[in-house]
């Protein structure tokens, strides 16, 4: 039996897909993509435009839903101004303290390990990077005995000093000792990195260098440096994007009390209330929530994108 071979044949299938291959494999993440990410952003946007929120009515609950236009945001800064802009000055102070320490220490610790005389590096860097596969739950709990304002062991040293602290409860440590255990759980993250990037600087490069008479000093900030610094702008954007959005640490810690509560744990608070369930705050709606979130993602959006232009022109000036 033959097979006809022609224009009016049937094309086969396997040369359909060696055509298409490229936007058949493309198929499944960007719809993925649509359903998990896009949809739900888009979502969120209408849903920003409407109050809803959930109502008791006796010992019935019910919802509260109309259209409100852009009201939710004109509350945001109007009836709320004063907390949207004390968290969201806590919000820059967290993600600046953090961006900058985080990966200033990570890179000192990178260069101090990749260098061959230290004995048992592999030992260092593992234990600097068990924080990170840890957990932020496991890390809070553990914290949070350690830091024990009754029985804790740093309590129990402070006492030896004839002082005391209430650690997570005290406003004025709250919020310090938040960003110190964020930096020391990720630290080792920003290590790996920084440590490939230097692993990937030649060799013959520092070598040369060093055979002309350029000291350590000068090899760094006119070699290595500049071979490192694209991995230290990613690393800086990818932690700014983090800490933006930050409410895991606060929320487990404090719950946004003691002075701690970011745009993000404000952005809760207002939808679900308050997180100790003591119904201190209730919430304000999904509605309003929602508003809360699309600002958030203008202010992580222009922030992220100036801070990249920013290192952009200082890479550009290193080259």
């Amino acid at each position: 039996m033959t097979t006809l071979r022609g224009s009016g044949a049937r094309r086969p299938m396997y040369t359909v897909f060696k055509r298409h291959h490229m936007f058949l494999g493309l198929l499944l993440p960007l719809t993925l993509f649509a359903v998990l990410s896009l949809a739900p952003s888009l979502a969120t946007g209408v849903l920003s435009l409407w109050n809803y929120s959930t109502a008791r009515m006796g010992a019935e609950t019910g919802t509260v839903n109309y259209f409100v236009g852009f009201d939710n945001y004109i509350r945001i800064f109007t009836a709320s101004a004063g907390d949207t802009w004390a968290s969201l000055g806590r919000t820059f102070m967290y993600s600046g303290t953090v961006v900058f320490f985080q990966n200033f220490i990570a890179l000192i610790l990178a260069i101090l390990l990749n260098n061959k005389l230290i004995k048992g590096r592999n030992i260092f860097r593992a234990i600097i990077f068990m924080p990170v596969v840890l957990g932020v739950v496991v890390v809070v709990v553990t914290m949070r005995i350690f830091f024990n304002p009754i029985n804790g062991p740093v309590a129990q040293f402070l006492a030896l000093l004839g002082t005391r602290s209430d650690f997570f409860g005290n406003p004025n440590v709250a919020f310090p000792l938040i960003i110190l255990v964020h930096i020391w759980q990720y630290v080792g993250f920003s290590l790996i990195v920084y440590l490939a990037a230097l692993q990937n600087v030649p060799s013959e490069l520092t070598e040369a260098a060093e055979i002309d008479g350029a000291g350590s000093f000068r090899v760094f900030t006119k070699i290595t440096f500049p071979l490192v610094y694209p991995a230290i702008i990613t690393m800086s954007i990818y932690t700014l994007m983090n800490t933006l959005g930050q409410i895991q640490h606060i929320l487990l810690f404090t719950g946004g009390r003691s002075d701690t509560a970011t745009i993000g744990i404000h952005m809760f608070v207002n939808a679900f209330g308050d997180p100790s369930g003591s119904g201190t705050t209730p919430p304000r709606g999904q509605g309003y929530a929602a508003a809360f979130s699309m600002v958030m993602f203008v202010i992580v959006l222009i922030t992220v994108l100036g801070t990249r232009f920013i290192l952009k022109k200082g890479e550009q000036s290193t080259e």
